[in-house]
């Protein structure tokens, strides 16, 4: 009820003189009764409605008044409504309530303006039809219950102060929602979907605590537009996001997710979890982008552009990922993972920063031509797909190879490449590797030097290679003494070069697949032990070419033998 202010008796030195105290106490009393009739006469009292029937808004008819009082019967401005027993109300006329609860029937909300100053509370349905004219404004909560619904046959273009509770089911039209007047939140135990632009307006804050789906843009009308994700939320973003305002999606857990059909700027900020889900265009960065958890490309294309990337976590792809500026580093500090279908194209040939180890099980791994180092924690290379790597360098750590490795260019460092027992190293440049350890000896990995030239062969861990080849064409030649536990192999016009007053010790065969017409260079002093420790195993000299092998000094320690299927000759000196 409205108040009226108390009416104050004043008298003044000479009323009292002049005036009895009987006169002046009735007159007390009349100014109190008057007060009191006044304020009755001004107060309105507040209207609570309920549904009579299906109908119009605007008719009396529709609506019984269960208690307060109104004046004509049709629910205003801070009345208060319920639409109950399955009846379905149209809002047929520029309208406005204080509070509306739709507990089982239908509120139809048409081409009129229509205001909720207080809450919206939905167990039946709202839904917007016939037209999208006018304007509606929801300044409380909208809240939609278990089993209730708010949905769109119009693109309607509607205004929230008060933020939305769903625990039914939120969905709208391609019209833009806007954010505007009040800091508000996005909660419920169900998903909220836009079809259309959710526009942040002014300097208020938007927080997420369910999962939302924006189809178009996300917009902020200022700096201070910000949009919170917050612990366990979920965005998905089908356009821009937040070109002006503030992402805010650094608590953990949560989740942004580009999801559009076209092409897309990811904002360049914090994220906890970083995702692309694409079904067209490219989703690229849009300034420098730092992820906290974990990146994942499970569909479509994610590109760096020209900006630094840095994954703390886990990155995981299935779609393609496009590193196409070399501004910007890109840092990697948990695993890369590559799945079946994946592409990584690094076609701008950047150097990229690894820290977690390589998985390929995907299409195609363009590494370009950019150093990738591999530092801070010892990590592994791995999946069932090869992978060519130019140019490596390890640092202060140990690689692990898993998998078939190709170097191309260069392989450097501080550290030391392990060959796994299924992992095969092709050492694919000239010249001599700079690693400063490569242990080779697990039973059935293989090293390869298979540059087209010369070649130094790097002294393993322990001088044990278990099987090696020198492949293409140019001299191998020993950086020092090489013991192989498992096969020489020579192809191509690749030649074995022993070195000058090495002894080399091979416990495998010699397979000589080398066209060259010397496939060996001994000096006088250089020595070759032929011997198989533990249990003997017979060995041969053999191949598909035929080739003249002139030894100098050779020991035959096999009690299971050593068959010679080339042409072999000793020399003297």
């Amino acid at each position: 009820m409205n108040h009226c202010p108390n009416i104050p008796l004043q008298r003044n030195a000479q009323a009292r003189k002049e005036t009895s105290a009987f006169l002046l106490n009735r007159l007390r009393a009349m100014l109190i009764a008057l007060s009191v009739v006044l304020c009755t006469s001004g107060a309105v009292a507040q209207g609570n409605y309920q549904s009579n029937a299906s109908g119009n808004w605007n008719s009396a008819a529709t609506w019984t008044l269960i208690s307060g009082s109104d004046a004509d019967g049709i629910p205003d401005a801070d009345d208060n409504i319920d639409i109950v027993s399955g009846h379905s109300v149209i809002v047929n006329a520029n309208s406005a309530v204080n509070n509306v609860t739709v507990t089982s029937g239908t509120l139809d909300i048409r081409g009129f303006n229509l205001t909720v100053n207080g809450a919206t509370s939905v167990s039946g349905s709202v839904i917007f039809s016939t037209s999208t004219a006018g304007t509606k404004i929801f300044i409380g909560t909208v809240t939609i219950n278990n089993g209730g619904s708010w949905s769109h046959s119009v693109n309607e273009t509607v205004v929230l102060r008060g933020g939305i509770v769903n625990n039914g089911s939120f969905s709208t039209g391609t019209g833009a929602y806007t954010l505007n007047t009040n800091s508000q939140a996005l909660t419920g135990s169900n998903p909220i979907s836009f079809g259309g632009n959710l526009a942040i307006t002014g300097a208020i804050t938007i927080t997420n605590n369910t999962t939302v789906a924006v189809a178009a843009s996300l917009t902020g009308s200022v700096a201070g537009s910000t949009f919170l994700n917050a612990s366990g939320a979920t965005l998905n973003v089908g356009a821009a996001l937040l070109a002006t305002g503030t992402l805010d999606a650094t608590a953990s857990p949560n989740t942004v997710n580009y999801n559009g059909g076209g092409n897309q700027t990811m904002k360049g900020t914090t994220y906890h979890d970083l995702t692309v889900t694409k079904s067209g265009g490219t989703a690229t960065l849009g300034g420098t982008t730092t992820v906290n958890n974990s990146f994942t490309v499970a569909s479509g294309t994610a590109a760096t552009g020209a900006n630094t990337l840095t994954v703390s976590g886990a990155t995981d792809i299935t779609g393609t990922f496009n590193i196409t500026s070399a501004t910007g580093t890109k840092t990697f500090v948990g695993p890369v993972t590559l799945n079946t279908g994946a592409v990584w194209n690094n076609s701008s040939n950047e150097a990229i920063d690894m820290r977690g180890g390589l998985t390929h099980n995907g299409t195609t791994f363009t590494a370009g031509t950019g150093v990738y180092t591999f530092n801070t924690n010892s990590q592994v290379i791995g999946g069932t797909t090869a992978i060519t790597i130019p140019s490596i360098s390890v640092t202060g750590v140990t690689l692990t190879n898993n998998t078939t490795l190709t170097v191309s260019t260069a392989l450097a460092g501080t550290g030391g490449i392990a060959n796994a027992a299924s992992g095969r190293l092709n050492i694919n440049f000239t010249g001599t590797p700079a690693i400063t350890t490569l242990t080779a000896s697990e039973v059935g990995n293989i090293v390869q030097y298979g540059a087209g030239g010369a070649q130094t062969i790097k002294v393993p861990t322990s001088s044990v290679y278990h099987h090696l080849i020198l492949a293409t064409s140019g001299a191998k030649t020993a950086g020092g003494p090489l013991t192989v536990d498992g096969d020489l192999t020579l192809s191509g016009t690749a030649t074995f070069d022993a070195g000058t007053s090495l002894t080399h010790a091979f416990a495998g065969s010699w397979i000589l697949n080398t066209t060259a017409a010397t496939p060996f260079a001994f000096t006088t002093a250089s020595t070759i032990n032929f011997n198989t420790p533990g249990t003997p195993a017979a060995t041969s000299i053999d191949g598909t070419t035929t080739a003249t092998i002139a030894f100098n000094n050779v020991n035959i320690n096999n009690t299971s033998g050593v068959s010679v299927n080339e042409n072999i000759s000793f020399q003297t000196g």
